[in-house]
């Protein structure tokens, strides 16, 4: 592990936070939180271990650590799957002796997303959208089209013609929208940071 300071680390996380945003859009089979927070974990280990004597340009070295990561992350949930051994049961039988309660009852909808989950997608969601609203309309609607929030991510030269601007200028306002947005993450998870520390 590289001896890194949490400052530079920071600088890496903030300044390349695109990368972990582009690939976790890649991931459709992940709730978009999950997807977003195993991203962001490969792009924190990248900026932890990331050494420059190598020559290796950092967005190659974080972009690989990160499709590593989430890879690691997949044969685990995999071995997990298959660690246990499976046994068929009714859900219309009483639980545990219970008189009134059904397996039914306490077994949980792999359909639905889980309670915890949709908490922090909530809270993603929330915190995406205070991020946005510090933008303009027209860079909103070019970050928020080319990266998917609310539909398939657009392809910015579509983008780009129907804001009526040329391909150059919508890339200046998503490249501007986006150091804003990193400026304001950076003052959020500094302050997060802040508060995590002991009296």
């Amino acid at each position: 592990m590289i001896d890194r300071q949490p400052s530079e680390v920071d600088r890496l996380v903030n300044e390349h936070m695109a990368i972990a945003i582009n690939l976790a859009n890649q991931w459709h089979w992940y709730y978009s939180s999950d997807a977003l927070s195993i991203a962001l974990e490969g792009l924190l280990a990248a900026a932890q271990s990331w050494d420059a004597s190598r020559g290796i340009p950092f967005p190659q070295y974080a972009c690989s650590k990160i499709k590593f990561h989430q890879r690691d992350v997949e044969r685990r949930d995999k071995a997990v799957k298959r660690g246990g051994r499976v046994e068929h049961v009714a859900l219309n039988q009483l639980f545990c002796g219970s008189q009134d309660e059904f397996i039914a009852d306490v077994v949980p909808d792999e359909k639905m997303q889980p309670p915890d989950e949709a908490v922090i997608a909530a809270e993603t969601k929330a915190m995406v959208e205070a991020l946005l609203k510090t933008l303009d309309s027209r860079s909103r609607k070019i970050l928020r089209e080319r990266f998917g929030l609310d539909q398939e991510p657009r392809k910015l030269l579509h983008i780009a013609s129907d804001l009526e601007v040329d391909y150059t200028r919508a890339w200046q306002i998503k490249k501007e929208a986006l150091a804003k947005l990193r400026k304001q993450f950076r003052s959020l998870f500094q302050s997060f940071n802040q508060e995590r520390q002991p009296a």
